[in-house]
C-alpha cells in the first residue's frame, strides 16, 4: 500500500517521530508539498518508514534521521523545476539517511546541500541528480551491507563537493 499526504493544492508538510511500528503496514509513504512555495521539512525527531519519497515545489529540508528499513528514500526539492525561493534538498549537519534499498536526490533549481559532516548509507544504489555539497565529510556508501552491489551515479553535469576541503569518502 501506498500512502499519499498532501499534493499539488496542499500547504507546507512537516514530518516528525514517524516509528517503525507507526508506519510498518505502510509499503511507501509519499509527503507531497508540490503547491508553488511550499515545502516540506522533516523535524524535531528521526522517522523511519518502510520507504519514504518527498517532494515539494520550494525546499524538502532534513532536520532528523530519516531511515526507510526496507525501501527507498527520494528526496525531491524542486518538484516543479521552477524558481521559487529554495528549490533545494537542505539537510542538517551530522545526519544520515539510511535506506534498505536506494537514495535519490533531486533539486534541479537549487541544488543539494548539507550543512555539515553528511552520511548516505544504501544497500543498493545512490542517485545524486543535481549538484551536492556539504560543509563538513561526506560519506557516500552505496552497497552499504556489502550484500551484493551498489551503484552510486551522479548525473552528469552535478557536482559532489565539500565547501570546507572536508574528506568525502566513497564505497
Amino acid at each position: 500500500d501506498i500512502f499519499f499526504f498532501g499534493g499539488d493544492l496542499t500547504g507546507n508538510a512537516t514530518v516528525d517521530n514517524i516509528t517503525a511500528a507507526n508506519s510498518n503496514n505502510i509499503q511507501t509513504v509519499v509527503v507531497r508539498a508540490n503547491q508553488v512555495g511550499k515545502k516540506v521539512t522533516f523535524q524535531n525527531n528521526a522517522s523511519t518508514f518502510n520507504a519514504v519519497t518527498a517532494e515539494a515545489a520550494d525546499g524538502v529540508f532534513v532536520e532528523q534521521t530519516i531511515t526507510a528499513d526496507t525501501g527507498a528514500i527520494t528526496l525531491e526539492g524542486d518538484s516543479n523545476d521552477t524558481a521559487d525561493v529554495n528549490d533545494k534538498v537542505e539537510i542538517a549537519a551530522g545526519l544520515t539517511l539510511f535506506a534498505n534499498t536506494d537514495i535519490n536526490l533531486d533539486a534541479t533549481t537549487g541544488g543539494i546541500s548539507a550543512l555539515g559532516a553528511l552520511n548516505l548509507h544504501a544497500d543498493r544504489d545512490i542517485t545524486i541528480n543535481d549538484d551536492l555539497s556539504s560543509a563538513g565529510a561526506l560519506t557516500i556508501l552505496a552497497d552499504y551491507d556489502q550484500g551484493s552491489s551498489g551503484i552510486l551515479t551522479i548525473d552528469q553535469g552535478a557536482t559532489v563537493s565539500t565547501t570546507n576541503n572536508d574528506d568525502i569518502n566513497l564505497q
